[in-house]
């Protein structure tokens, strides 16, 4: 997880009085540092793939209360967590790494996929996780959507696994839904890409940004 806007944003979601933060894919350990110094989790479990990140995270960490695991998502740890961030990666990893979740009960799971995040949604409809926030947040001109859930049952249309069943509730979207219908229309108009795979999104992007702007 790099120092950047998503960092701030995912950090504003983690619960205060959080007993123990998992983040998955610490890299410098820049999240659990924020959230200690805003006295938001007591302890913490940096995981990483890799040593050299975990490295550099027990640098930028020294002196808190952090247990490091050398680990590929979930598989190593066996210690208890009431919140894991799994952030930055594609919906298809963050899907695999979800399909180990010990299942702890209350966990609160917050979830930032670089792409794809339709299928993060699909995902956690399928195996009975609820959806409880979802935050739009523009880093570096490329917009990223933060999902905040739970466990728990919901019903999703596929209008909602697309759109987000939160974000369409909420005017500030608009820039957002009106970013993918441009990269729609500039695939189908400038590279010249059938309109046809895409129809069914181009006509709920419309919808709901004419229904947020009236």
């Amino acid at each position: 997880m790099e120092k950047n806007n998503r960092l701030n944003i995912i950090e504003s979601l983690i619960d205060k009085n959080t007993d123990v933060l998992l983040d998955i894919g610490t890299d410098h350990g820049y999240l659990i540092k924020k959230a200690f110094q805003n006295n938001k989790i007591n302890s913490a479990l940096a995981t990483d793939i890799n040593i050299k990140p975990l490295e550099s995270a027990k640098k930028n960490l020294e002196g808190y209360n952090v247990d490091f695991i050398l680990s590929d998502g979930f598989r190593n740890v066996s210690r208890k967590f009431d919140c894991v961030v799994i952030a930055g990666m594609g919906a298809n990893l963050i899907n695999s790494i979800l399909a180990l979740d010990p299942g702890y009960e209350n966990t609160v799971y917050i979830l930032q996929a670089n792409n794809k995040v339709e299928r993060l949604r699909k995902y956690l409809l399928d195996n009975k996780y609820k959806i409880i926030d979802e935050v739009i947040v523009l880093d570096n001109k490329y917009y990223y959507v933060i999902i905040k859930a739970i466990k728990g049952m919901m019903v999703l249309t596929e209008e909602e696994i697309y759109l987000g069943p939160i974000l369409m509730k909420r005017s500030e979207s608009i820039a957002y839904y009106q970013n993918k219908l441009d990269n729609y229309n500039y695939l189908i108009n400038k590279k010249k890409a059938h309109r046809e795979p895409f129809s069914k999104q181009i006509s709920y992007l419309n919808n709901i940004i004419d229904k947020l702007t009236k």
